[in-house]
Formats: C-alpha cells, sequence, structure tokens
C-alpha cells in the first residue's frame, strides 16, 4: 500500500498496485503543490504511524475493476516480474506455463500463496497494508470488516470513474477552444467527486483534469502489450468468482469489464 497524506486537512489518499496509482499519485501530487497544500507521501512502512497519528482521519481509497486489474497483473508478469523474479520463480512461470492466460488463470491462487506479489495478488491486501492470506478465496474475508477496522472514515471511488468525468470534462473544452478564455470558465466536474475540494475556482478544477489527461496519456505509451489470447467461457467464470467479494464491496457488480463476452481478448487494450 502507499498513499499520500494532507496533515492539514487530516486527510489521506491510498493506492494500490495496478489501480492506477501512479497516475493518481503523480496528478495528486501535482494538484497539491500547485494549491501549496503539505502532504506527505505513505508507503507499507510508514502507513501505521500515519494511521496511528490521525486516528479520525478521512480516506479516498481508489479501486480498479478487479478482472480488469487481474488482467493488468498477468501482463505485468509478462512484460517485467520474469526478468526480476529470480530462478525459482523462473521455473514455476516455465512448469506451469504461464505465458498463457488460461494457465495463468488456473494457477493463479497458487502462485499467490508461492510467489506474492502486490502487482497481481487482490488489491484488497496492499490497500489495507496486509500479507496475502488465502482466507481472501475461501469466503472467510470480510471486506467491509476489514475495511471499517482499518479506516476511521473511508470513500471507495473507483479509478474508472474519475476517467469517465475527466474524459466528460475535456471534450466539454475541446467544444471551447476558439475561445481559450472560456475553457478557464468551464466548470469541470471531476474534482467534485472529493467532497472537499467541492469549492474550488476553475482554475484549479482545469489543473486537475489536464494533468490527469496529460499523465495517463504519458503512462499509456509504455503501458501496453501486443497480445492476443483466447479465454474460455468456463475460465471467464472462474475470475469472476475469484474476486466475487471485491466486484461487489468495491461497487463494480453492475459495471463492465474487458472480458465481458468469451471472445479472443486484446490483452494490449488494458493497460499494465
Amino acid at each position: 500500500m502507499y498513499g499520500i497524506f494532507l496533515p492539514d486537512k487530516n486527510l489521506g489518499f491510498v493506492f494500490a498496485h495496478k489501480s492506477g496509482s501512479r497516475l493518481l499519485s503523480n496528478t495528486l501530487r501535482s494538484f497539491f503543490e500547485l494549491m501549496k497544500y503539505p502532504y506527505f507521501l505513505m508507503d507499507k512502512h510508514n502507513q501505521e504511524n500515519h494511521l496511528n497519528m490521525n486516528q479520525k482521519a478521512k480516506f479516498y481509497v481508489f479501486t480498479r475493476n478487479p478482472i480488469d486489474r487481474f488482467l493488468s497483473g498477468y501482463n505485468w508478469m509478462n512484460k517485467q516480474l520474469i526478468n526480476s523474479k529470480g530462478e525459482d520463480f523462473l521455473e514455476y512461470y516455465n512448469d506451469n506455463n504461464l505465458k498463457s492466460i488460461n494457465s495463468y488463470i488456473k494457477n493463479y491462487i497458487d502462485l499467490c500463496k508461492k510467489f506474492p506479489d502486490p502487482h497481481y495478488y487482490p488489491q484488497t491486501f496492499p490497500v489495507l497494508n496486509k500479507s496475502y492470506n488465502d482466507s481472501f478465496f475461501n469466503g472467510d474475508f470480510n471486506l467491509r470488516k476489514e475495511f471499517d477496522n482499518r479506516f476511521y472514515s473511508y470513500k471507495i471511488i473507483n479509478i474508472e470513474d474519475i476517467d469517465s468525468k475527466v474524459k466528460k470534462d475535456m471534450h466539454l473544452s475541446s467544444l471551447l477552444l476558439d475561445d481559450k478564455t472560456e475553457i478557464y470558465k468551464q466548470q469541470y466536474q471531476t474534482i467534485d467527486i472529493f467532497e472537499d475540494f467541492c469549492d474550488l475556482g476553475p482554475l484549479q478544477r482545469c489543473h486537475f483534469n489536464f494533468s490527469y489527461f496529460y499523465i495517463k496519456n504519458m503512462l499509456d505509451i509504455d503501458h501496453h502489450l501486443n497480445i492476443k489470447q483466447k479465454i474460455s467461457n468456463e475460465n471467464i467464470d472462474k475470475i469472476k468468482n475469484l474476486f466475487i467479494n471485491e466486484l461487489l464491496f468495491f461497487g463494480y457488480d453492475n459495471k463492465s469489464s474487458k472480458i465481458s463476452t468469451p471472445e479472443t481478448i486484446n490483452l494490449s487494450k488494458v493497460i499494465v
């Protein structure tokens, strides 16, 4: 887990790997520096100190669709982790044919147990700053109880909702490009997803949106793999069942993902 804490507002922002963490961290830091808000960076080592010192703090917890994140973790493993995990991991990777998405699905729980890594195990654990354990997959892990115990006050924000709001705002901005003074008069709505910043003026709102949009496009350039693989109906159901508790608790039960239909999946469209 890592994130950002604003001591003057007693307010924190928590991310997990493969859940838009680099995008959000850089966007928020740019925004806070513009606003001259003092902030501290949190990681798995100092999060406890911040929680203990600020017991009544409010936290925004950012999540990503667990199914899309699962594919992103698979991409990340093939792009980065196989070059840095050592001989034991490479032997396991080759013996179980983890280059195949269907083999990755089949061996996923065993992989998490033997080689736990926050880039591909469930985002719940890094968010809560907990080590991986199998209770997540056997129905004994109560997300509501764990989050309520962890945070005094929190709001879960789906990164996809921020993305869609920024796109909507930026589309409206593009309609005003002939009159640049009007761009700064537009009431950008994205920042309102954080109730604590609803009173900001148009310039600050504009800065948040353009920072997010620029950083996202820069990250997208180096975050794709040109891979296409078929995923069976059975394995699509397996993925959904693996993450059913996150899908429900994070509010994704009625939202689509990259693998909503059994077809050839272009994994290059899944940001790693």
